[in-house]
C-alpha cells in the first residue's frame, strides 16, 4: 500500500529532463526559465526585505540594530558602574575623614573664640551643598547619557535602567534630609527636597528653635 502512494505521488509530481537529453531548444528555454526564476526570488527579497527607502537612505536590518542595542546597553552598564564606583569612593573617604567633636572647640586662652552657632551652620551649608553638587554632577551623567542615546532604539529593559540610576540620586538626597531632621528632632515638611542647602538649614534650625531647642542643642545636632 504505502509503495503505491508513493509511486502516484511520484508521478503526481512533474520530472524534469537531465540536461544531457535537452534538446538544444529545450536547453534555451531551461536557462531562460532558470534566469526568470532567479529574477523574481531577487525581486520578492528585495520587495520583503528592503536595504534602501524611496529615497535611497539605508535602512537599518536587524541585525544592526541588535548590534546598536547591545552598545546602548555596555554604555548604560558602564556608566551604572561609574556612578556606583563614585558613590563608594565618598563613603570611603567620608569614612576616613575625622569625625567632628560634639562639643564646640574653644581656642586658645589668648582669644576665646567659640565656634558659633552660626559658624557651624555655614559649614554644614557648605557640606551639604558638595554633597548636592556631586548628586547634580550624577544626574548630569544620567541626563547626558539619556540625550546621547536619543536615537537610538527604544527598550524597555534599557529605559528602566535609566530610571534606576535616577531613582539612586534622589534617594541619597532624600536619606540625607531624613538624617538631619533626624539630629534636629523636627519632622519633614512638603518642599524640603527642593530647597537649597543654604535654605533647607536655615528652616531647619528655626523649626528646631519652635520645638524648645536651644543653640547648644542645635550645635551640638549639627556637629554631629
Amino acid at each position: 500500500m504505502a509503495a503505491a502512494v508513493a509511486a502516484a505521488a511520484e508521478a503526481a509530481l512533474p520530472s524534469e529532463k537531465p540536461w544531457s537529453k535537452m534538446t538544444p531548444s529545450e536547453r534555451q528555454s531551461k536557462i531562460a526559465k532558470d534566469a526568470a526564476e532567479k529574477k523574481r526570488k531577487a525581486d520578492k527579497e528585495a520587495l520583503e526585505n528592503p536595504t534602501v527607502d524611496a529615497n535611497g537612505e539605508h535602512i537599518q536590518t536587524v541585525a544592526e540594530a541588535k548590534d546598536e542595542a547591545r552598545q546602548l546597553q555596555d554604555m548604560l552598564t558602564a556608566g551604572e558602574a561609574a556612578v556606583e564606583q563614585k558613590i563608594q569612593n565618598e563613603q570611603e573617604q567620608l569614612a576616613r575623614e575625622p569625625a567632628v567633636p560634639l562639643e564646640p572647640v574653644k581656642q586658645e586662652e589668648d582669644d576665646g573664640h567659640i565656634e558659633t552657632v552660626e559658624e557651624v551652620k555655614a559649614k554644614m551649608a557648605a557640606a551639604q551643598a558638595a554633597m548636592d553638587a556631586g548628586l547634580a554632577e550624577t544626574d548630569n551623567r544620567v541626563n547626558q547619557m539619556a540625550q546621547d542615546n536619543a536615537s537610538m532604539p527604544n527598550f524597555s529593559a534599557l529605559a528602566d535602567v535609566h530610571s534606576t540610576l535616577s531613582n539612586m540620586g534622589k534617594m541619597r538626597k532624600k536619606k540625607q534630609l531624613n538624617d538631619m531632621a533626624s539630629k534636629l528632632g523636627v519632622d519633614i515638611m512638603a518642599g524640603d527636597e527642593e530647597m537649597s542647602p543654604s535654605e533647607l538649614t536655615q528652616s531647619m534650625i528655626s523649626r528646631a528653635k519652635q520645638a524648645g531647642k536651644s543653640d547648644a542643642e542645635i550645635n551640638a545636632a549639627l556637629a554631629d
